[in-house]
């Protein structure tokens, strides 16, 4: 799938994360670029961008779920990993994070 505008939009606006509280921890790496903050729990257990080969998204799921402690929320665009991902990612179903099937 294509991207759209908004898309791309959105995907620039992480590039680069001045905005958020120094608390929080950054991974910048080449193929991904998470955030987790304990002291607010879940609220910034966010992984922003992933620009990885679709065969090494599971490893790259298992290792942001071990470093995030508990809920991690990905922004899945298109054109970024985005079936892979799809399928890769526990889905949540009644509020409880299964694995996906």
């Amino acid at each position: 799938m294509v991207p759209d505008a908004m898309d791309r939009i959105l995907a620039a606006t992480q590039i680069d994360l001045f905005w958020m509280p120094a608390t929080v921890e950054r991974l910048d790496r080449p193929d991904v670029m998470a955030v987790r903050d304990g002291s607010t729990r879940d609220l910034t257990n966010q992984v922003v961008r992933t620009t990885t080969d679709d065969a090494s998204i599971p490893a790259l799921v298992a290792e942001i779920s071990a470093w995030h402690p508990s809920v991690s929320q990905w922004l899945v665009v298109p054109g970024q990993n985005l079936e892979a991902l799809e399928a890769t990612l526990p889905q949540v179903q009644g509020g409880v994070s299964e694995p996906a099937r």
